[in-house]
């Protein structure tokens, strides 16, 4: 049942969201095939994220047999394709809504996650 605490909280970004004069586009509510820029639990295990996770798991070894940025960059830029050829974004929360991010923003995304998911597997060895 939702709180009046909850209620009001809703309230509040929503006013805020209406009132913005910045004019930028904001997504209320993310889709399952967007990926979430963020920390928390909430974010790291919203559904677009883990299908991220896990394409980028399909194309680690890929990503480690370049040495070179630029190949590495392909790469990620492959990853990022196939989140936007599925409908999905990457998207940041500004405070007041959802918000697209920049596509370097959302290459470095993929490349950190791709060096996190690197330290995981090595740790777990």
């Amino acid at each position: 049942m939702p709180t009046r605490e909850g209620h009001q909280k809703w309230l509040s970004r929503q006013q805020r969201l209406e009132t913005d004069a910045g004019n930028i586009p904001r997504v209320l509510i993310p889709t399952n095939k967007d990926v979430l820029k963020g920390r928390g639990r909430g974010v790291q295990n919203h559904v677009g994220n883990l299908r991220f996770r896990h394409m980028v798991a399909e194309r680690q070894n890929e990503y480690d047999a370049n040495d070179m940025f630029g190949a590495k960059g392909i790469v990620a830029n492959k990853v990022m394709e196939a989140i936007e050829s599925e409908g999905g974004r990457f998207l940041k929360d500004d405070g007041i809504g959802w918000v697209r991010l920049e596509d370097t923003d959302a290459r470095e995304k993929i490349s950190m996650t791709f060096r996190s998911q690197r330290k995981d597997s090595n740790a777990s060895r």
